[in-house]
């Protein structure tokens, strides 16, 4: 499977392309914790091989418009991770329902790393996948940075 294109949408998105952007996003990351700093890098690296488009926006607001231009021929997927802990409940119940009314237009796949708020458990966090019209599945229990993980599917 091949991929088309990337576009990132945040209010504020780090360019890795720049080196201020690069050491941005490292300094997210605990310097005691090697290991996460070595796959930032990596994939820093990856980025800058294939950079995304990044827009500037709250993803709510500008998802729809991207999704209204898609080729319903082919797979697009929305992938968040961690963020609709920021919204609050109508931001969400939106953003399902933008995903709801544009899934059975095309080919369309949601995967979601975020709190887990039906089954809270030691790992906190859920990786899901949703494609329409057949539904939602749990893939795995995950930590907070994906350091632990318990595949369910």
């Amino acid at each position: 499977m091949e991929v088309d294109r990337r576009i990132g949408i945040d209010r504020r998105p780090v360019d890795v392309t720049t080196d201020h952007g690069a050491r941005l996003l490292e300094a997210f990351v605990w310097a005691d914790q090697t290991e996460r700093v070595e796959r930032v890098r990596r994939a820093i690296e990856i980025a800058r091989a294939d950079p995304p488009r990044l827009l500037d926006g709250d993803f709510v607001e500008v998802l729809p418009a991207l999704l209204s231009e898609r080729d319903l021929a082919v797979l697009t997927v929305v992938y968040h991770s961690v963020s609709t802990v920021y919204l609050r409940s109508d931001e969400r119940e939106r953003l399902d329902a933008i995903l709801d009314q544009e899934g059975p237009r095309g080919s369309l796949a949601r995967i979601s790393y975020e709190i887990d708020r039906d089954e809270p458990t030691f790992y906190g966090f859920a990786l899901d996948v949703e494609v329409w019209p057949a539904g939602t599945r749990r893939l795995a229990r995950l930590d907070g940075h994906a350091n632990s993980l318990d595949w369910v599917a």
